[in-house]
């Protein structure tokens, strides 16, 4: 069987993008990821935190100068495991491959 590594996230950014220097060929989101679901004792609502998306190239630029804090996207991506250069310890992230406005902007 062929391996398969594809992640699609739709939610609001919990930040503006960061971007660690000045040519923005790289940027990190993160996001919140809202469930509403009905168990036995009404709505439940539940939030997940996507602290570590990386983005490169043009779409850093991109995602660096249109996105902030709030704005609706959907991020297609593939999962990536990096070490962390202080501690050693691996770390999971998304590697971001393409993206989608679904917001217009304010």
């Amino acid at each position: 069987m062929p391996d398969y590594n594809k992640v699609i996230l739709v939610g609001r950014l919990t930040k503006d993008p960061v971007v660690p220097n000045s040519d923005k060929e790289l940027a990190f989101l993160s996001l919140a990821i809202n469930r509403k679901y009905k168990s036995g004792e009404g709505w439940v609502e539940e939030t997940t935190f996507i602290d570590d998306i990386v983005v490169f190239g043009k779409q850093a630029k991109v995602v660096s100068e249109h996105l902030s804090k709030g704005r609706a996207i959907l991020v297609e991506g593939r999962l990536q495991t990096r070490k962390e250069k202080d501690t050693g310890h691996s770390k999971l992230s998304i590697v971001m491959d393409s993206f989608n406005f679904l917001d217009s902007s304010k």
